[in-house]
C-alpha cells in the first residue's frame, strides 16, 4: 500500500501532477490541431489556385477552338461557294465545247499557243483554222527564235511545227520568221 502524504498546503496552492500533464497534453493537442488546420487551409488554397489556373487554361483552349471552328465555318462556306462556281464554270465549259468544234477549241488553242511565246518574240500575223496556226513574226535574235521553236516542239498539246523561213534583211534588223503549228485534237 501506498503511503499517503500529508500536504498542509491549501488546495489552491497544491501542485497536481496529473492536472499539469492533462493541461500540457490538451495544449499540445490544441496547437497541433491549429497547425493541422493551417496546413489543410494552405493546401486547399493551393489546390484552388491550381484548379483556377487549369480552368483558365481550358477556357483559353476553348476560345481558340471556338475561333478555329468559326474560321472553319467561314472557310467551309467559301469552299462551298467556290465549288458552286467551279460546277457552274464546268457546265459553261461543256456548253462551250458543245457549241464549238469538239476537236479544236479556238480559245484553248490560242491559250496553248500563247503559253509558248518566249522573250524576244513578236507575233505580227496569226491565222487560225481548225487547230492550225500560220504565224508570221519577228525575233530579236536567232537564239530567241530557236528557243521559241523548241518550246513549241516540246509542248504536249502541239502535234507538229513546220518551219518556213527565218531571215534578217540587214545586220541591225530583227529576224523575220514564218512557221506553221498543228495542234493535237482535244479529247
Amino acid at each position: 500500500m501506498k503511503k499517503k502524504e500529508i500536504n498542509l498546503l491549501p488546495d489552491y496552492a497544491r501542485f497536481d501532477i496529473n492536472k499539469h500533464f492533462l493541461l500540457k497534453r490538451f495544449f499540445i493537442i490544441f496547437i497541433f490541431n491549429i497547425i493541422l488546420l493551417i496546413l489543410i487551409s494552405v493546401n486547399l488554397i493551393l489546390e484552388k489556385n491550381f484548379l483556377k489556373n487549369k480552368i483558365l487554361e481550358q477556357e483559353s483552349k476553348l476560345k481558340r477552338i471556338s475561333i478555329l471552328v468559326d474560321n472553319f465555318k467561314i472557310f467551309q462556306k467559301k469552299y462551298s461557294e467556290l465549288v458552286k462556281k467551279l460546277n457552274y464554270l464546268n457546265k459553261k465549259k461543256e456548253l462551250y465545247y458543245i457549241s464549238n468544234n469538239p476537236k479544236f477549241s479556238t480559245f484553248l488553242s490560242l491559250m496553248i499557243f500563247e503559253q509558248c511565246i518566249t522573250k524576244g518574240i513578236k507575233i505580227n500575223d496569226l491565222n487560225y483554222t481548225n487547230g492550225e496556226f500560220i504565224v508570221n513574226g519577228e525575233s530579236d535574235s536567232s537564239k530567241s527564235f530557236y528557243n521559241f521553236y523548241s518550246v513549241l516542239e516540246k509542248n504536249q498539246f502541239i502535234k507538229k511545227v513546220n518551219f518556213y523561213y527565218l531571215e534578217q534583211k540587214n545586220k541591225f534588223a530583227l529576224f523575220n520568221f514564218k512557221i506553221k503549228v498543228l495542234l493535237k485534237e482535244l479529247e
